[in-house]
């Protein structure tokens, strides 16, 4: 993980490409803490948080449009959607920022889709992967 400003490096990484999809940017509190930050972009269909935690850096996904009326709104990790499109059985890790960063520049189109965030077979991917990694059987 890189040191410095969280928000710093959002503006580096993804500067041009806020600007060009029309996201805001916020962020609150101190962006240089190693144990946690987080910067918010929001457009008027999806909220894409950059989040360090703990020393790691990583990006998640979601809509602001709910899959069905009353229903909860959904977002994802940055691997776990790029995993579920490259057909992975399991998601990528969390790498590092740059590498996230370059994922969502080149695959927008892909991953910015609130169909394929809100989309039932990518929850039941979800679902498998998480039970997989902690070693329960899959239901059917």
């Amino acid at each position: 993980m890189a040191g410095g400003s969280l928000l710093g490096r959002v503006r580096r990484l993804l500067g041009v490409f806020v600007k060009q999809r029309g996201f805001c940017v916020t962020a609150e509190g101190d962006q240089t803490d190693s144990f946690g930050a987080c910067v918010q972009l929001s457009s008027s269909e999806f909220v894409v948080h950059v989040i360090r935690d703990r020393g790691q850096e990583w990006i998640t996904v979601g809509s602001k449009i709910r899959p069905k009326p009353r229903a909860p709104l959904r977002s994802w990790p940055l691997g776990s959607v790029v995993a579920f499109l490259d057909g992975r059985s399991d998601p990528y890790p969390v790498l590092d920022l740059a590498t996230e960063a370059r994922w969502l520049k080149q695959r927008a189109s892909e991953i910015l889709d609130s169909s394929v965030i809100n989309s039932e077979e990518l929850r039941t991917w979800a679902v498998r992967a998480s039970r997989r990694m902690f070693g329960q059987r899959a239901k059917t």
